[in-house]
């Protein structure tokens, strides 16, 4: 089986190397730019994962914050190879951040595409997955820029907004010291196992 890692915006292949080596199959890691928009860097993943030839092979999808969004996507096309995925600290109803922090950096991609009823996140949303998925919902960051729960990136309430044949767990971490927990592997690598 093939698991496929997405990492978060900003972020890069590294931020899995903890749960990668607790997790079993063939790792593959989508890497993208967040600066390319989400619909270019989408074309890109999947372009890479066609040339792979899966086509009769097992897919589970792991992507965290932004990758999980992308793995959601990615696990529609893919639907008919697709056996499962976790999505870990993702803002499922977009960042109620993004329309303000647009105001400091108008030329910033990722506020478009992030943004509460951007395209990206209205599409996402809807996005019905047929194969069971795992939600990983983080609560410890208090960013007080938010008046509601956060994980100190996103809040509790996009992380939980979505429930297409979807189960929770949440864990009192914050938006990236997740990625360390020491349960987190063998969480995900029973997910795995779920879909083999």
């Amino acid at each position: 089986m093939k698991v496929v890692y997405i990492h978060g915006h900003k972020a890069d292949q590294s931020c899995w190397k903890h749960i990668q080596a607790g997790v079993k199959g063939e790792a593959i890691f989508l890497d993208y730019d967040s600066n390319n928009g989400f619909d270019s860097n989408l074309k890109v993943m999947d372009i890479f994962l066609r040339n792979l030839g899966h086509k009769n092979e097992d897919i589970f999808f792991i992507g965290h914050s932004l990758g999980g969004i992308y793995a959601r996507v990615l696990a529609k096309e893919y639907e008919n190879v697709c056996v499962g995925g976790v999505s870990i600290s993702t803002p499922h109803g977009g960042c109620e951040l993004a329309p303000g922090l647009k105001v400091f950096d108008p030329n910033n991609p990722v506020f478009n595409d992030i943004h509460p009823f951007s395209p990206v996140i209205m599409s996402a949303r809807y996005t019905n997955v047929k194969a069971d998925w795992l939600n990983i919902v983080t609560t410890d960051g208090g960013n007080p820029l938010w008046l509601m729960p956060n994980d100190g990136v996103v809040s509790v309430l996009s992380q939980s907004c979505l429930n297409h044949k979807m189960r929770f767990l949440t864990v009192n971490k914050n938006h990236f010291n997740i990625l360390e927990w020491d349960l987190l592997p063998s969480i995900i690598n029973s997910e795995v196992n779920k879909g083999n």
